[in-house]
């Protein structure tokens, strides 16, 4: 997963550099591929978050559970939405100071978890009850090799593996918004290998070769159940604040982006106007309250589900399959580029590497694991329910068109 998105933002930062009036993906769609291809890209990309910010509300709700088990998932989620909610209205100054902190203690905590995980390896130090377990390489390959569920089901983990990217694209919008975006631009993505291979496969490297796959639980933190095991008095509960604090960074980030994309689509007339409007503090208020009454039918939704592991993965799983219909358009629309901009292309300070062979290859590897998606019976809920809502994006699209709202005028360009 973390190959595939490396090759999909270098192709994005060629997009995003070939015409630096963009500062985002979906100003690129839009002068590309037409107004309602980035209408659509718009809308669906805001639908992804406002999905995300349940699914990392869920996440809450789980390392809520570790001092609170018998507290309801949809109430957390409420009470938390409520809370960020009321601190994206305040400032912007005040969302970029917690995402500071977040970051930060993300950054410390999965490096001592890093640290942790390669001593164990290293000096085979025992742990646990009794001292009865090693960290050792083997536990890869343990209790049905490589593959336990056979390869369909190791395709259906992308599911939950593609999710954890979702953000990454904020990267390119981020550094393409510097004072010197060639230089920031490429910077930033070209570092994203590293910190895949370090905080993502690292973290899980640490997980599975401390504990047998099977036996980590899924209703509680496995990173917490790792404090515990090695028997680190007090360490499981800071580890939960920790992971706490992640999951509303979380939601946090996804009140901010999709509040901006709901804000940008109306000042481009393609939302509703007062949504474009701003607070006297600069914040578009309109907008992130629209997100919270947009995130409630979710949160109704989560008091009719049982189990905690099920409601994320599927809030998660609808989340992955818009991101993905968002990155499809993203390639096409390079692959659209490369056939009526040869020039900008040639003389591109950026060049993604092998572009066009990856942006179809890209597009086969989304293209089938929707297909994919169609075998596992939560994944092909989520994918039912994620056709709906690109149906309904195209409703909209449809009645905006109607009555000129989707216009050449509307073009930043």
């Amino acid at each position: 997963a973390g190959f595939v998105f490396f090759t999909a933002m270098r192709i994005l930062g060629e997009l995003l550099l070939s015409n630096l009036n963009y500062k985002s993906f979906r100003d690129a769609v839009d002068h590309i591929l037409g107004l309602e291809a980035g209408f659509i890209t718009g809308w669906l990309y805001l639908l992804f978050w406002i999905v995300t910010c349940v699914q990392d509300s869920i996440g809450v709700a789980t390392y809520i559970r570790f001092w609170a088990p018998a507290t309801p998932v949809w109430l957390v989620c409420l009470l938390l939405m409520m809370l960020v909610i009321c601190l994206n209205i305040v400032t912007v100054r005040l969302f970029g100071e917690l995402e500071f902190w977040f970051a930060i203690i993300k950054v410390f905590a999965i490096s001592v978890i890093l640290i942790t995980g390669a001593i164990l390896l290293i000096t085979s130090m025992p742990f646990g009850d009794g001292g009865n377990s090693h960290a050792d390489l083997s536990l890869l390959t343990a209790n049905g090799g490589m593959f336990p569920l056979g390869f369909s089901g190791f395709m259906a983990g992308f599911q939950l593996a593609f999710i954890a990217y979702g953000g990454i694209e904020m990267v390119g919008t981020a550094a393409a918004e510097t004072e010197n975006p060639t230089v920031n631009l490429p910077k930033a993505i070209n570092a994203l290998p590293l910190r895949v291979c370090l905080f993502y496969v690292g973290a899980i490297l640490v997980l599975l070769t401390t504990s047998p796959w099977n036996e980590i639980p899924t209703d509680i933190s496995p990173f917490v159940v790792l404090w515990e095991k090695i028997g680190v008095k007090g360490a499981a509960p800071i580890m939960n604040v920790v992971l706490l604090t992640a999951a509303m960074s979380g939601a946090n980030s996804g009140v901010y982006a999709s509040s901006r994309m709901l804000f940008g689509l109306a000042k481009s007339g393609q939302a509703p106007a007062r949504f474009g409007k701003l607070s006297t503090r600069a914040v578009p208020y309109h907008a992130i309250l629209a997100i919270f009454f947009s995130v409630l039918p979710f949160i109704i939704f989560l008091g009719f589900m049982q189990n905690i592991t099920d409601s994320f993965v599927y809030i998660a799983s609808v989340a992955t399959n818009e991101f993905i219909f968002v990155w499809i358009l993203i390639m096409v629309t390079y692959l659209k580029y490369l056939k009526v901009s040869p020039k900008l292309h040639k003389k591109s300070v950026f060049k993604a590497p092998a572009g066009k062979f990856f942006a179809y290859f890209n597009i086969v590897v989304f293209s089938g694991l929707l297909v994919v998606f169609c075998f596992e019976p939560q994944t092909r809920q989520a994918l039912l329910g994620s056709f709906i809502s690109l149906i309904i994006v195209l409703g909209i699209c449809k009645i905006f068109k109607k009555t000129g709202h989707i216009t050449p005028e509307t073009s930043i360009y």
